[in-house]
C-alpha cells in the first residue's frame, strides 16, 4: 500500500468553505477511484484550524492517477489561495500490516458532491 499524510491548514475564514469542498472532493474521488483504498479528513485535537488527510492508495500509481483527475486539479485550483501556511506530505508504504489486511473503505453513505469535476 502507498500511505500519504498531509497537514492541511487553511486560513481561518476560509476553514468551514474549505472543509466543505475537501468534503466533496473525497466523496468524488471514493466514488469514481477504486484505487483509492482509504481516505480520510481529520481535526487535530489541539487545534482546529489544523488538518490531516491520511490517504491509502493500492500503489503509488493509484495516488498519481488520482492527482491526475480532473475533481483533484479543480479542488487545487479552487484552494491554492486558502491556506495559511504551507503544509506538508509524508509518502510511505506499508511495512506492517500486509497488504492484504487493508480492506477498501465503504462507499455507502457517502455525502452526494454539490459541484461537478
Amino acid at each position: 500500500m502507498f500511505i500519504v499524510i498531509a497537514t492541511l491548514i487553511p486560513k481561518p475564514e476560509k476553514r468551514d468553505e474549505y472543509l466543505r469542498l475537501i468534503q466533496e472532493e473525497v466523496a468524488i474521488a471514493l466514488q469514481h477511484e477504486p484505487g483509492i483504498v482509504q481516505f480520510n479528513i481529520l481535526a487535530d485535537v489541539n487545534d482546529p484550524t489544523k488538518f490531516y488527510a491520511l490517504e491509502i492508495y493500492e500503489s503509488q500509481a493509484m495516488y498519481d492517477h488520482h492527482h491526475a483527475q480532473p475533481w483533484f486539479q479543480k479542488f487545487i485550483a479552487t484552494t491554492k489561495d486558502w491556506y495559511a501556511v504551507r503544509g506538508f506530505e509524508i509518502r510511505t508504504q506499508s511495512l506492517f500490516p500486509a497488504d492484504n489486511v487493508y480492506t477498501h473503505q465503504d462507499r455507502k453513505g457517502l455525502p452526494k458532491p454539490v459541484f461537478k469535476p
